[in-house]
């Protein structure tokens, strides 16, 4: 394999993986299974796409290209070479708006096309769940379609022309053309004759072969698409064929799609049944309102998904589904009447609708629905909600009795499970939970796909309606389509690639599927420092990514480095697969000490991002500090990690000198000394404070009132660096009648939990509760000035102890209890008396405020937001940003600086620099303030520091 991984270095530009890692990490998409290729690819350019495919078929190497990997069919895996678009082609190439069309390479994401078209007020057609991430070459390769898909169908209902890679290299450009001038393509000599020449001879001759097996229902994605070619009676466009093809037939390299306007005024109507059968049997009827949306959720998802306070309309107890139903029109009133009409029917149908008019209410179901899968997977347990008949589609007039007799199959095998989808295409995403550990349940997997083949051909329905056939549904083609269609289908892989190459075992000659099926990591094997019960066990909570890929997407706060890098090993699933393969043994002999692991580990910035919003609260960041904790167990602690993971203790010592510290920071020796420990020379260490905070706070002369109580959680940043912050609270508070106690300066540990040094973050958490403990247990609230802090307090020191010190978890459960940021004290203090914050008289004033990373990752920033509607002048925006890019030490570490500066730059930096002179920018975070005035040259505040500037 060297002569080939030579040649194709030799002749491309791109990027070639071939070690174990990156195969490990491209081993794994949104699927059951696993798959570790032979290497993988990243083109830099189309040239480069197109030589490597010459290289693989003269080697005979098999071909994968992939997208994002949100598949949930295991289509793009395979051991051979993974072609990787998404990384270098993903270029929108033109948007004609008067034409209504846009042309763009396989890598574009969806959602960022219509980024590109929401100026002009058009969008794709297509809307799926993964649309952050989802790219739109694998979009096609599915033949993707989305909740709106009785309004705009499927991708083979929008793609106008495609460019084809074949296997040979060679580019086949696929658009309408008469059939006269098909038919002249099929006497070219070559690959592109033998291919209209095959493709036209089977539509001849079995048309009504397939006019019968392909059932006439609004989604199926099954095989390949000859029904497609058959629709059109005047023209013939071979890039319908390639909609639903999975990469067997070549590679995407351009695409051509159909482009829509926006959508009309729109409503949404919740309908909430106590049981399924009666919802079923409602949806002949609901359709003739032509909703362009009606989708179906189950209470499993309900339960994991929705705030009953949000959501009134919602009885956990009363509902075991509901059906949202969306209706669109040209204007309000005429909205008005269609929404009138349908709540007329449904009151006297005895049902109970809900209509649904705020606009982030309606936002908010859809993210559930949209989340429903990672919803049904959060479930912390081995038996989970699998992928394999999740994607029957059935006629909508015929989906009660399918789903009555399907649903007492499960009982009869004693199986429950999640059902949610299309119910208005009649495509069900339905997941009985299956514990894949265990032969006996993965044997009946395969039992029940079989069993399923006979009701589905009773009803005219299909295994697929959406996501395809990939591993785990093609081996039953032969008996969805008959032999002669199966024959069709492997002569069509045959014209279009001879040798088999093109993303083998997809469609035809499909594996068994029990073939290649993840292992899970042996339970309970592993001795860890935290405590990870609540996750269910360390070997679970790395278990519990189900692939789906939401860390590929470009906002919010997870992930800050795949943001910056668009590799996909900077992913939370990259981290995640490869902890899984070391814990079973499959990766190196070091374990969680492995050089292998720091590989994909090192640009975790620990932001917290995936424990909220991966939608299996995968929590890599404390993962990482127990894999640091091993680690520096077995190969020791680096000086440069020892210092910023005791940099209370340093700052403790160099404050007792600050002139002299703060000089020495600029002195030549010490500048050798951190470049040599690895620090970046190009970034100036933060000015230790003349005066520490403590020092300050003595000297305040405060009456006490016997009103409301306080602690101060007076951190590491504000007792050395930001005492001015403090001062400020302290002036607020003064000004709020809140009495504030001041223990003595304590550390919470985070920077000694973010570097693996747990047992010293445990002697921290031990002083805490000599401190703090008695406070707690008056209920006396501990307020925060540094987020990261005050939230360790909340969130980390429970698991810390939990293991090694379990007399501590009840005290740290009561700190726990009573922490909280400045924001959510005052919007609880203020609920009660708002009188106490006295607003000066100012005109308007504009406040931009950037979240710590773990601020809103935990709590969001609604808080900020509360505490500033108090202040009528003030006009407060969120900046749309993920992380600072700081994290930390991250920032001030040499290999680390450039990417550092990348992520600030993907938003927040370059939004700042827009900002007017007089604009207020408020950030909590420590090293967010440091990186905004390093990178914009602007000084941002304290939430303290506002409030006390603009109060009385």
């Amino acid at each position: 394999m060297e002569q080939f991984f030579d040649e194709i270095r030799q002749k491309t530009e791109g990027t070639l993986l071939v070690d174990a890692v990156s195969r490990t990490v491209y081993s794994v998409d949104a699927s059951i299974y696993e798959l570790e290729p032979l290497a993988v690819f990243l083109p830099s350019s189309l040239k480069d796409l197109k030589e490597a495919l010459v290289i693989a078929k003269k080697w005979s190497i098999p071909i994968t290209p992939r997208g994002a990997a949100t598949g949930i069919t295991g289509a793009c895996l395979g051991k051979g070479l993974i072609i990787d678009c998404s990384k270098s082609l993903n270029k929108i190439l033109e948007i004609d708006i008067a034409q209504k069309f846009a042309i763009v390479e396989p890598g574009v994401v969806q959602d960022d096309l219509n980024h590109a078209l929401a100026s002009h007020k058009f969008r794709l057609g297509p809307d799926t769940s993964t649309g952050n991430r989802a790219t739109i070459g694998g979009m096609l390769a599915n033949n993707a379609a989305g909740s709106r898909s009785l309004k705009y169908g499927r991708m083979v209902d929008h793609i106008v022309e495609a460019e084809l890679l074949l296997a040979s290299g060679q580019t086949l450009y696929l658009k309408a053309m008469t059939k006269k001038e098909a038919l002249e393509k099929s006497k070219l000599s070559g690959e592109e004759g033998r291919i209209y020449k095959t493709v036209l001879s089977i539509l001849d001759q079995k048309k009504e072969e397939i006019l019968k097996r392909f059932p006439n229902i609004p989604r199926h994605v099954s095989g390949y698409g000859l029904d497609f070619l058959l629709e059109e009676t005047d023209t013939f466009n071979l890039a319908k064929l390639i909609a639903g093809s999975e990469g067997t037939l070549g590679v995407v390299s351009k695409i051509k799609l159909n482009i829509v306007p926006d959508l009309l005024k729109t409503s949404l109507t919740v309908i909430s049944f106590k049981n399924l059968e009666d919802l079923f049997i409602h949806i002949p009827s609901l359709l003739k309102f032509n909703p362009i949306s009606l989708e179906l959720i189950d209470d499993h998802i309900l339960k994991a998904g929705i705030d009953t306070q949000e959501f009134s309309w919602y009885d956990p107890d009363q509902t075991k589904a509901i059906l949202a139903l969306e209706l669109e029109a040209e204007s309000y009133d005429e909205l008005q009447v269609k929404e009138d009409e349908l709540y007329h029917f449904l009151k006297k149908s005895g049902l109970n609708p809900s209509i649904l008019k705020e606009a982030k209410i309606q936002k908010k179901l859809w993210e559930i629905r949209k989340a429903g899968l990672g919803l049904l997977l959060s479930k912390r347990d081995y038996s989970r909600s699998v992928a394999f008949l999740e994607d029957v589609s059935i006629d909508p007039n015929q989906l009660a009795g399918f789903m009555k007799e399907f649903l007492t199959l499960l009982k009869e095998h004693g199986k429950e499970a999640g059902v949610y989808g299309h119910a208005g295409s009649g495509c069900m995403h339905i997941r009985p939970y299956i514990d894949l550990r265990y032969e006996k349940e993965r044997l009946l997997l395969k039992d029940l796909m079989e069993k399923t083949v006979p009701l589905l051909l009773k009803y005219n329905g299909t295994l697929s309606g959406e996501h395809g056939d990939g591993f785990i549904r093609s081996w039953l083609n032969p008996k969805i389509f008959g032999e002669s269609l199966y024959e069709a289908f492997l002569e069509i892989k045959k014209a279009f690639d001879p040798d088999f190459l093109m993303n083998p075992g997809k469609i035809v000659d499909g594996p068994d599927p029990l073939e290649n099926i993840r292992k899970s990591p042996e339970d309970g094997k592993m001795a860890t420092f935290l405590d990870f019960k609540e996750e269910g066990g360390f070997e679970l909570s790395v278990d519990l990514c189900n692939g789906n890929g939401l860390c590929r997407k470009k906002e919010g706060v997870m992930c800050p480095s795949f943001q910056a890098t668009n590799d996909e090993r900077d992913t939370t699933r990259a981290r995640a697969v490869t902890l899984r393969r070391l814990l079973r043994g499959d990766l190196g002999r070091e374990g969680l000490a492995s050089d292998e692991l720091m590989e994909v580990l090192d640009l975790c910035l620990e932001c917290k991002g995936c424990k909220t919003e991966c939608p299996s609260h995968v929590d890599m960041a404390k993962m990482k500090s127990e894999v640091l904790y091993q680690r520096n167990l077995k190969k020791g602690v680096s000086l440069r990690d020892n210092l910023f993971g005791k940099i209370g203790d340093l700052s403790k010592f160099a404050s007792l000198f600050p002139k002299t510290s703060n000089k020495l920071k600029s002195k030549p020796f010490i500048k050798e000394f951190l470049n040599k420990i690895g620090l970046t020379p190009y970034r100036p260490l933060p000015d230790f404070a003349i005066t520490r905070f403590s020092k300050l706070a003595k000297k305040r002369n405060t009456p006490s009132r016997d009103k409301t109580q306080i602690v101060l959680f007076n951190d590491t940043f504000n007792e050395f660096y930001c005492p001015e912050i403090g001062m400020s609270l302290l002036s607020l508070f003064d000004k709020m009648e809140v009495d504030v106690i001041i223990p003595s300066y304590s550390c919470c540990g985070r920077t000694l939990i973010s570097k693996g040094l747990l047992e010293d973050a445990l002697k921290k958490a031990k002083k805490l509760v000599e401190t703090f403990y008695p406070y707690a247990e008056k209920g006396i609230p501990i307020v925060g000035i540094e987020p990261s802090c005050i939230l360790t307090l909340k969130e980390d020191l429970v698991s810390l102890a939990g293991n090694k010190a379990p007399h501590l978890i009840e005290p740290l459960k009561q700190i726990a209890s009573v922490s909280m940021t400045l924001s959510e004290f005052l919007v609880k203090h203020l609920k009660s008396e708002p009188h106490l914050l006295k607003p000066l008289s100012l005109s308007k004033l504009e406040v931009f405020i950037h979240g710590h990373c773990h601020e809103k990752a935990l709590l969001g920033m609604h808080p900020e937001l509360e505490v500033l509607s108090y202040f009528p002048f003030i006009h407060p925006k969120i900046i749309p940003s993920g992380c600072c890019g700081m994290a930390g030490s991250f920032g001030y570490e040499k290999e680390h600086f450039d990417l550092s500066l990348k992520i600030g730059n993907l938003v927040l930096l370059p939004y700042i620099e827009k900002l007017n002179d007089d604009a207020i920018l408020l950030a909590n975070g420590f090293s967010c303030r440091n990186q905004i005035s390093f990178g914009t040259q602007k000084k941002a505040l304290h939430l303290g520091e506002v409030l006390n500037i603009l109060t009385s």
